[in-house]
């Protein structure tokens, strides 16, 4: 079952994202339990969760820009354990239907160069590689 996430979710989204090692840039780096509840409060933000036997094994985490017509997927985390059997396929899924409903006509999303699992993801959802945004780096 998927539903949107609650601030009675904090705890347990935070030990499933902060578990995640491909969202961790570095090994010291995690997202605060505090900033997790401001996004679920944020009324740009959306954050669902797939519920298993009373527990969140996958969570998507994005932001609906009605202003630009857009939706943007910040974050998908499956537990690993339950990967491969749809559970990330229905949170995007249920995030493109929850954008849609908003008047949104396009999706977007970063991965990371070397992230070859999202990005054959993608391109099974039907995501192409994009035109719209540049992504631009510098270490400082």
């Amino acid at each position: 079952m998927i539903r949107k996430a609650a601030a009675k979710d904090v705890e347990e989204l935070w030990k499933l994202i902060n578990s995640s090692e491909e969202l961790r840039p570095r090994a010291d780096f995690s997202l605060s339990k505090d900033f997790i509840k401001a996004y679920i409060m944020h009324p740009v933000n959306f954050i669902f969760v797939y519920m298993d036997k009373g527990h969140i094994i996958g969570t998507i985490i994005g932001e609906a820009w009605k202003d630009r017509s857009f939706g943007y997927i910040a974050n998908l985390v499956v537990h690993p354990e339950h990967r491969g059997r749809g559970v990330g396929t229905a949170l995007y899924r249920h995030a493109e239907a929850h954008c849609r409903k908003l008047g949104l006509t396009s999706m977007n999303f970063f991965t990371e160069v070397g992230n070859r699992r999202m990005q054959r993801f993608a391109e099974r959802m039907g995501y192409k590689r994009g035109k719209r945004f540049y992504y631009y780096d510098k270490e400082i």
